[in-house]
Protein backbone atom coordinates (compact mmCIF):
# COMPACT_ATOMS: atom_id res chain seq x y z
CA UNK A 1 0.00 0.00 0.00
CA UNK A 2 2.69 2.70 1.14
CA UNK A 3 4.34 1.75 -2.21
CA UNK A 4 1.47 2.43 -4.09
CA UNK A 5 1.08 5.59 -2.61
CA UNK A 6 4.91 6.28 -3.31
CA UNK A 7 4.55 5.72 -6.96
CA UNK A 8 1.17 7.46 -7.45
CA UNK A 9 2.89 10.96 -5.63
CA UNK A 10 6.07 10.27 -7.71
CA UNK A 11 3.61 10.05 -11.07
CA UNK A 12 2.06 13.06 -9.82
CA UNK A 13 5.15 14.89 -9.00
CA UNK A 14 6.44 14.65 -12.87
CA UNK A 15 3.23 15.62 -14.20
CA UNK A 16 3.43 18.65 -12.12
CA UNK A 17 6.54 19.43 -13.02
CA UNK A 18 5.95 19.37 -16.82
CA UNK A 19 2.83 22.02 -16.44
CA UNK A 20 4.38 25.54 -17.34
CA UNK A 21 3.39 28.63 -15.57
CA UNK A 22 -0.09 29.16 -17.09
CA UNK A 23 -1.29 25.73 -16.63
CA UNK A 24 0.11 26.19 -12.92
CA UNK A 25 -1.54 29.21 -12.56
CA UNK A 26 -5.35 27.75 -11.73
CA UNK A 27 -4.56 25.45 -9.22
CA UNK A 28 -1.75 28.07 -7.64
CA UNK A 29 -4.09 31.25 -6.91
CA UNK A 30 -7.13 28.46 -5.95
CA UNK A 31 -4.33 27.34 -3.44
CA UNK A 32 -3.20 30.87 -2.54
CA UNK A 33 -7.63 31.49 -1.65
CA UNK A 34 -7.67 28.57 -0.01
CA UNK A 35 -4.79 29.69 2.82
CA UNK A 36 -6.30 32.98 3.02
CA UNK A 37 -9.76 31.97 3.67
CA UNK A 38 -8.26 29.46 6.04
CA UNK A 39 -6.09 31.84 7.63
CA UNK A 40 -8.87 34.34 8.39
CA UNK A 41 -10.89 31.36 9.45
CA UNK A 42 -8.45 30.71 12.02
CA UNK A 43 -8.17 34.04 13.25
CA UNK A 44 -11.35 34.53 13.53
CA UNK A 45 -11.60 31.03 16.01
CA UNK A 46 -9.22 32.69 18.19
CA UNK A 47 -11.15 35.90 18.42
CA UNK A 48 -14.28 33.84 19.01
CA UNK A 49 -12.44 31.44 21.51
CA UNK A 50 -13.12 31.61 25.20
CA UNK A 51 -9.99 34.18 27.01
CA UNK A 52 -7.70 31.96 28.58
CA UNK A 53 -7.34 31.03 32.14
CA UNK A 54 -4.37 32.81 34.42
CA UNK A 55 -1.89 30.87 35.38
CA UNK A 56 -2.08 29.80 39.49
CA UNK A 57 0.76 31.41 41.72
CA UNK A 58 2.40 28.34 41.63
CA UNK A 59 2.72 27.61 37.69
CA UNK A 60 4.14 31.42 37.80
CA UNK A 61 6.66 30.64 39.81
CA UNK A 62 7.33 27.21 38.11
CA UNK A 63 7.15 29.20 34.89
CA UNK A 64 10.14 31.91 36.20
CA UNK A 65 11.97 28.85 38.22
CA UNK A 66 11.90 26.29 35.90
CA UNK A 67 15.03 26.94 33.63
CA UNK A 68 17.44 27.28 36.70
CA UNK A 69 15.83 23.97 38.41
CA UNK A 70 16.95 22.58 34.75
CA UNK A 71 20.22 24.00 35.06
CA UNK A 72 20.95 22.68 38.38
CA UNK A 73 19.75 19.01 37.22
CA UNK A 74 20.32 18.32 33.90
CA UNK A 75 18.98 15.74 32.33
CA UNK A 76 16.38 15.61 34.88
CA UNK A 77 13.01 13.83 33.85
CA UNK A 78 9.55 15.66 33.08
CA UNK A 79 8.44 14.09 36.01
CA UNK A 80 11.12 13.92 38.33
CA UNK A 81 11.21 18.05 37.70
CA UNK A 82 7.54 18.93 38.23
CA UNK A 83 8.26 16.45 41.85
CA UNK A 84 11.27 18.70 42.27
CA UNK A 85 9.69 21.86 41.78
CA UNK A 86 6.43 21.01 43.95
CA UNK A 87 9.24 20.45 46.95
CA UNK A 88 10.85 23.81 46.38
CA UNK A 89 7.40 25.43 45.77
CA UNK A 90 6.66 24.32 49.47
CA UNK A 91 10.19 25.17 50.92
CA UNK A 92 9.89 28.64 50.03
CA UNK A 93 8.25 31.00 52.51
CA UNK A 94 4.57 32.35 52.56
CA UNK A 95 5.49 35.68 51.83
CA UNK A 96 7.39 34.97 48.06
CA UNK A 97 4.40 32.49 47.83
CA UNK A 98 1.82 34.80 48.54
CA UNK A 99 3.70 37.52 46.18
CA UNK A 100 2.96 34.86 42.93
CA UNK A 101 -0.45 34.07 44.25
CA UNK A 102 -1.48 38.25 44.78
CA UNK A 103 -0.48 38.07 40.87
CA UNK A 104 -2.55 35.20 40.28
CA UNK A 105 -5.45 36.33 42.12
CA UNK A 106 -5.70 39.66 40.51
CA UNK A 107 -5.35 38.10 36.85
CA UNK A 108 -8.62 35.46 37.98
CA UNK A 109 -10.25 38.50 38.96
CA UNK A 110 -9.81 39.95 35.04
CA UNK A 111 -10.03 36.57 33.83
CA UNK A 112 -13.82 36.42 35.51
CA UNK A 113 -14.78 39.37 34.04
CA UNK A 114 -13.54 39.01 30.84
CA UNK A 115 -15.27 35.12 30.88
CA UNK A 116 -18.13 36.76 31.40
CA UNK A 117 -18.10 39.52 29.00
CA UNK A 118 -17.09 36.41 26.30
CA UNK A 119 -19.64 34.57 27.40
CA UNK A 120 -22.32 36.78 27.60
CA UNK A 121 -21.68 37.48 23.68
CA UNK A 122 -21.65 33.73 22.71
CA UNK A 123 -25.25 33.59 24.53
CA UNK A 124 -26.61 36.42 22.63
CA UNK A 125 -25.49 35.17 18.88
Amino acid sequence: MAHEFAKRNEILRDEWNKLNAAERAPFESAAKADKERYTAEVEQAKKDAAPKRPLSGYFRWFQENREALLNANPGIATKDLVKLAGAEWRKLSTDIQESFNIEARRDMDVWKQDYAKWKEAKNSI
